[in-house]
């Protein structure tokens, strides 16, 4: 059997960029995260912070005639944002679309 250098095949996740926009009704944060799914993401509020938490497993397998490679790599983040006093937390609402996660805060 031949000894392979060892490259690594599995990407990294990295903490998502996150932009907040502000008009005259609402709070509005857009995060991005590429190449995940909705189920690995969790947005939840504490006190008054926001926190968008998630992780990601990501796994390889390469079978051939002479040798077999496999890889698994786990990430997790975790982004918090302090919310003003004008927030109505419970009227937030969120989508996720194309990799884009849009959560929507009213103001009071």
């Amino acid at each position: 059997m031949d000894i392979i250098p060892w490259k690594p095949k599995v990407a990294a996740v990295l903490s998502p960029s996150v932009r907040v926009l502000e008009d005259n009704k609402n709070y509005t944060i857009k995060a991005q995260f590429p190449r995940m799914d909705k189920k690995d993401i969790k947005v939840s509020i504490h006190g008054q912070t926001l926190v968008i938490s998630g992780q990601k497993r990501q796994e390889i397998e390469e079978k051939k005639k002479n040798s077999y490679y496999r890889e698994t790599r786990y990430a997790s983040f975790s982004r918090s944002m302090p919310l003003g006093s004008d927030v109505d937390k419970k009227g937030m609402k969120s989508r996720f679309e194309h990799g884009v996660f849009t959560i929507t805060l009213p103001k009071k």
